[in-house]
């Protein structure tokens, strides 16, 4: 990380309520962040993603911040804070302890193209963590991000656990024979009973881990809040892209409701963003939902976001069928995403070491690939953050499931 060359308090912090000044952010990192989108509809895309559960909902919020030069109020910067509930589970007096505590998610670090090179990034990190600290999250908590920029933040105090991606090549690939399974897709934003399930399982998991070795652990909860607002931002990219203009139902994303977007969008392309396997009896052996995403103008990408076996069930054939039966889905273009998907991206977390050697020898995956998002971790207690640093306090789900 490039060492500041200012000095820090030459420089503050503000927390932004009002819109206009939100807006000048978004329209300042537009350049980096909007994709293929208008700078215009990259700046409602956030507005409408701030309506999102995941956003909206208490005691969830997004912190947009600003640092600028005290003389001047010259904006030089700005970052963003999404925060979310989480677990910590410890191990006291020979039982393990459960608390809910708070966490935040660094999202939109940009410094203004004028002012980089001089370490305003590193001041403006710094500054929100103090905030973080004593305002927002509290001791208790802990923040994450997932870095583009490789190891820039570990300046700050956070720890890289950087998880590399399986990608799965569909261009001029066949469908996996024998896949007979027994399977359903799941519609968009009818995944809330399915999250259940894995927040249950997590959660079971965990205080097993922390019973055999006494080390504590802290986690995202997940809730199918994150998976609708990754679905919400796939929808109104591809209508932005595709379907807007042959649209006959008008989404007003300004003044329409959350609760008015979702439904809108449940009529519009693509409607499929999960897969359920079933048994002979039409029990629930599992699930595997995904995204989409867009690489460029002729081609897009399905992300899977978490694979779910039920408990009882062989976690590894299963999770192998279903993403054979994924594959299968997209190799058949029944969603219409407006472009071809020539590949699906995997975090190696939703992956078993034997099955990422079949992906490899059998479907032309590559593994091991570099992953653009690198996770990192700072547990707000120096105490605690120690004992991350040396092994004795664990990250679980770091997953793309958690990512912002």
């Amino acid at each position: 990380m490039t060492a500041s060359k200012v000095d820090p308090e030459e420089y503050e912090l503000l927390h932004l309520t009002d819109y206009e000044l939100i807006k000048f952010t978004r329209q300042q990192n537009s350049a980096a962040w909007k994709g293929r989108l208008t700078a215009d509809d990259y700046i409602i895309r956030d507005l409408v993603l701030g309506k999102s559960k995941m956003i909206a909902t208490k005691p969830n919020g997004l912190f947009v911040f600003m640092l600028r030069r005290i003389s001047d109020k010259k904006p030089v910067s700005s970052i963003e804070l999404l925060i979310r509930t989480g677990w910590r589970f410890d191990f006291e007096n020979g039982e393990v302890v459960e608390k809910e505590v708070s966490t935040g998610c660094i999202g939109g670090v940009f410094t203004y193209p004028e002012y980089r090179g001089q370490g305003l990034a590193r001041i403006m990190v710094d500054k929100m963590m103090k905030i973080a600290k004593s305002e927002i999250i509290g001791e208790d908590g802990f923040t994450f991000l997932y870095s583009e920029v490789g190891e820039y933040y570990v300046k700050n105090g956070f720890k890289s656990f950087e998880i590399p991606l399986v990608s799965i090549p569909l261009v001029d690939a066949k469908p996996v024979e024998g896949i007979d399974e027994k399977f359903e897709l799941i519609p968009y934003h009818k995944f809330k009973p399915y999250l259940s399930i894995h927040n249950k399982q997590l959660k079971a998991e965990i205080i097993e881990k922390v019973k055999q070795d006494h080390l504590s652990r802290v986690t995202l909860v997940p809730t199918s809040d994150l998976v609708d607002w990754f679905h919400l931002r796939s929808k109104y990219i591809s209508y932005k892209l595709f379907h807007e203009k042959k649209h006959t139902e008008p989404i007003d994303f300004v003044n329409d409701t959350y609760e008015q977007i979702a439904e809108k969008f449940e009529r519009s392309e693509p409607h499929k963003f999960g897969l359920k396997l079933l048994n002979n009896d039409n029990d629930l052996v599992g699930y595997i939902i995904w995204t989409y995403d867009w690489i460029n103008d002729t081609e897009n990408y399905a992300t899977v976001l978490k694979i779910v076996v039920v408990d009882g069930n062989d976690k590894e054939t299963a999770s192998l069928k279903l993403l054979s039966l994924l594959k299968n889905h997209l190799l058949k273009n029944e969603d219409n995403v407006g472009q071809t998907t020539v590949k699906i991206s995997v975090w190696e977390s939703e992956v078993s070491e034997k099955n990422k050697k079949i992906l490899v020898s059998k479907w032309k995956s590559k593994a091991g690939l570099e992953n653009s998002s690198r996770s990192a971790i700072l547990i707000n207690n120096k105490v605690d953050d120690d004992k991350l640093q040396s092994g004795d306090l664990i990250w679980e789900g770091n997953d793309k499931l958690s990512w912002f």
